[in-house]
């Protein structure tokens, strides 16, 4: 006989077989939220991040959170009836991002049992004032608007934490408002499998977008104790849907089969539905930035010289991960 509990997580599975029907024009509403949390504040508060920002061109009563120390940032808004918040993703080179993978835990006082990538937690920490003290401007004003929330690579991590964050907000408050959709691309594993399993029954209605081969959502490995939250949505080289992953969790037959290190994909990560995932539209310069660990003048480098830069500095890449993933 089923316990009271497993119930209850049936239930939510079903709930969420119903809920998350991945659709890519909505998917594509999701990314270019996150793509303008990439870019320089004042565009943001002012709306003005060129064809960025013309995607959603009703976005109103925009409030930047920011802070410094590990670059965190993001921003809510009022569109299409909704109050979106996003997270941005991490600025430094990927190179360095994974080189400074600090995998070391911290508990999560939200539920027992429960630990998560210390980083990410200061991360979230850094801006989590500023973005419930927002979001309890925005909600005066919109009382009753369901929320959505995004974020790419580390600003998916942060936006899961978030996620749950707001929740226990909104029901300390009794606030009508409902989390509609958690809706993130290529994040990493965020947390402990009790953490995934309180996060899956708290919200449901979380996607989790993997583009083919990236490799960041293998990061950090199931083997020292991390584990995915929500429903993945893994996506072939044309941006569809390749399967109905199992919810809830790691569906060994969907991006968890890719197993071969040299089939990660770096460019992956950085091209989500056909558009690169940051505020710069041409895929040159997000590559020479994000592989080459060039942080300046990407625009005005030999093209042949950025290939090979980034060419080199996959290799790296590639036996650092292996190495870590062995680790």
């Amino acid at each position: 006989m089923l316990r009271f509990n497993q119930i209850y997580i049936f239930i939510l599975a079903v709930f969420a077989v119903q809920c998350i029907q991945y659709d890519k024009a909505e998917s594509l509403n999701y990314l270019f939220y996150q793509k303008a949390s990439y870019c320089p504040r004042n565009n943001i508060t002012n709306w003005e991040c060129g064809n960025i920002c013309k995607f959603h061109p009703s976005m109103k009563d925009i409030l930047v959170y920011y802070n410094d120390t590990h670059a965190a940032q993001g921003y809510l808004g009022f569109d299409r009836g909704q109050i979106v918040i996003t997270f941005r993703g991490s600025t430094r080179t990927l190179t360095n991002w994974i080189y400074n993978f600090d995998v070391k835990k911290s508990p999560f006082e939200k539920c027992q049992n429960c630990s998560i990538h210390s980083g990410f937690l200061k991360t979230y920490n850094d801006i989590k004032d500023q973005l419930l003290k927002n979001l309890d401007n925005l909600i005066s004003k919109y009382p009753a608007a369901p929320i959505i929330i995004s974020g790419h690579s580390l600003g998916g991590a942060i936006a899961t934490i978030a996620a749950i964050d707001i929740q226990h907000f909104l029901n300390e408050r009794s606030y009508q408002n409902v989390i509609k959709e958690v809706h993130t691309f290529g994040s990493p594993r965020v947390g402990n499998q009790a953490f995934a399993e309180y996060y899956n029954q708290l919200i449901p209605q979380t996607a989790r977008v993997v583009n083919n081969q990236d490799i960041v959502p293998h990061l950090p490995p199931n083997k020292i104790g991390y584990y995915h939250v929500g429903t993945e949505i893994w996506l072939d080289k044309e941006f569809n849907q390749q399967k109905d992953c199992q919810p809830f969790i790691e569906d060994n037959s969907c991006s968890k089969s890719v197993k071969s290190i040299v089939s990660y994909s770096f460019f992956d990560h950085v091209n989500y539905l056909g558009n690169d995932t940051g505020c710069k539209a041409p895929f040159s310069e997000v590559i020479c930035y994000l592989e080459s660990g060039i942080e300046e003048g990407c625009v005005d480098q030999d093209l042949e010289e950025i290939i090979s830069k980034a060419r080199n500095n996959k290799m790296k890449l590639l036996f650092l991960t292996q190495e870590y993933l062995q680790n």
